[in-house]
């Protein structure tokens, strides 16, 4: 009498399961990935957006929307202060942007305090917004625009 087994071996259910191991940490690399691209996109449409409205309110007030609060650039780290620089804000004083002034929605940073670095500064006479502490995107540090382009120093 033959007996026909039925089911699968061990080693096709291992077969399977390698597959399925891969297929899932390709898809949860490509997941984080897409994440991080996602919140970087994000950085952007925020600081664009603040930028906009500090120009809008300027104009519509003939002031920046600050607190009275300086920030100098001495203690800055050396990236910022090139940017600073390349955006010709070396003499302009930095002040800390006051975002209760502004109508910019959802933008869930910069409500800190200049000791934790979660502020956005503003220049005077360039309207140029930074971001004190800056925004981690591929192993580079932005902090705010580099003319036309979010700077990539």
């Amino acid at each position: 009498m033959n007996r026909m087994k039925r089911g699968i071996t061990v080693s096709t259910l291992s077969i399977a399961i390698v597959i399925m191991l891969i297929l899932v940490s390709v898809s949860t690399v490509a997941g984080i990935r897409a994440i991080k691209t996602a919140s970087y996109e994000e950085f952007t449409s925020k600081m664009v957006r603040l930028s906009d409205d500090v120009n809008i309110y300027v104009k519509k007030n003939g002031t920046l929307p600050v607190k009275n609060e300086i920030v100098s650039q001495a203690g800055m780290n050396t990236v910022l202060k090139e940017l600073i620089a390349n955006n010709g804000d070396t003499n302009n004083t930095l002040y800390v942007l006051d975002l209760n002034k502004l109508t910019t929605e959802s933008i869930n940073m910069g409500e800190g305090n200049t000791e934790n670095l979660d502020v956005f500064l503003v220049a005077e006479n360039t309207n140029n917004v930074y971001y004190l502490k800056g925004f981690e995107y591929k192993g580079v540090r932005y902090y705010g625009f580099s003319g036309t382009d979010i700077s990539e120093i």
